[in-house]
């Protein structure tokens, strides 16, 4: 059976990040990549769907809009077309990037009749600011298979459980690192220990770098220190980059995550130390003592492991390749 993949995306601030996660299946002839405009932020759609118009239209104008979405859109004209050349489609979806109702019920459920529909989230369930509108389509039965990051989100809600898709990219590595430690990420609880790792690696002589999001009132906590920024949200090749050109990579989580984030598939991929706070880090398949370090708080911290610029080794398997969460797919 000829088979195609649709990965779809929609266009926003971690776009560049969920397309590095499949760079090594893009040229795999029967991977499709989809980027979609945002149409929350569209005249039609603020148009189609204000509350004056449904009520002057009786509803029609969500009918409007459903057609509009299926003859216009790209997704559903990609469908289409590989429907005449092969004998399934099948479509990934990321959950952060669905927003409802501007993919409302029935475009999927039209979607559906010509392709089965594969959901992954990469961020926890009950986090509602993102995942909102994923969670009421998986209410209603929209997906095939639904697959998670998180083991208590995979049993809790009866989903499959699969590690995160990871490729390495082509950023070329300099000779020697510039910096000891260089973390990049949004503030969201962490104000304080960023402060503690910040002020013992100041007094341990260690050369910290932070680009800090959404930390505008924590700025003075630094100091006016020129190595701590404020900044706007960064490609991920970017934030990539500045990570490799430092010794160890810092992964510092929000409150008790029960997933591990992308900062360790980087530092295997890559061959970097691993400085995290993230406890289920020595349940990692290559948590390895001499290269991964596990604290909870900044006393914990041995800056004399982070100093030292030490060849890495774990000898990776290749198995975050993004073409075996492929052949899960329904």
């Amino acid at each position: 059976m000829r088979k195609a993949i649709v990965i779809f995306f929609e266009e926003d601030v971690y776009n560049t990040m969920f397309k590095a996660l499949f760079r090594d299946v893009y040229d795999i002839s029967y991977v499709y990549f989809v980027t979609e405009k945002s149409f929350p932020d569209s005249i039609p759609y603020r148009y189609l769907q204000s509350k004056k118009l449904q009520r002057m239209t009786l509803g029609l104008s969500n009918l409007f809009y459903l057609k509009l979405l299926l003859t216009y859109y790209k997704l559903p004209r990609l469908i289409r077309k590989l429907n005449r050349e092969y004998d399934h489609v099948s479509i990934l979806f990321n959950a952060s990037a669905l927003r409802r109702p501007a993919y409302p019920l029935q475009f999927f459920k039209q979607l559906k009749k010509t392709a089965s529909l594969n959901l992954f989230y990469v961020d926890v369930h009950d986090h509602l600011n993102v995942c909102r509108e994923a969670n009421d389509l998986v209410e209603q039965g929209v997906f095939d298979k639904v697959f998670t990051v998180e083991a208590e989100d995979a049993q809790k809600y009866n989903m499959i459980l699969r590690g995160t898709p990871y490729s390495k990219l082509r950023i070329k590595e300099p000779l020697r690192s510039d910096k000891h430690l260089y973390f990049c990420g949004i503030e969201a609880g962490r104000a304080y220990i960023l402060y503690t790792i910040w002020k013992s690696a100041k007094e341990h002589e260690i050369k910290l770098e932070y680009d800090l999001l959404r930390a505008d009132q924590f700025i003075d906590f630094f100091e006016g220190d020129s190595n701590v920024h404020l900044t706007e949200h960064l490609p991920y090749m970017e934030v990539l980059k500045r990570e490799l050109y430092s010794v160890c990579i810092p992964d510092i989580t929000q409150a008790d995550p029960s997933a591990l984030t992308l900062r360790p598939y980087e530092a295997v991929v890559y061959n970097k130390k691993l400085l995290t706070n993230n406890r289920n880090i020595k349940q990692f398949k290559y948590y390895d003592e001499r290269y991964m370090r596990y604290f909870e708080t900044a006393e914990d911290i041995d800056w004399d492991w982070v100093r030292e610029d030490v060849s890495v080794d774990y000898s990776y398997e290749g198995d975050f390749l993004p073409v075996y969460l492929l052949d899960e797919l329904a």
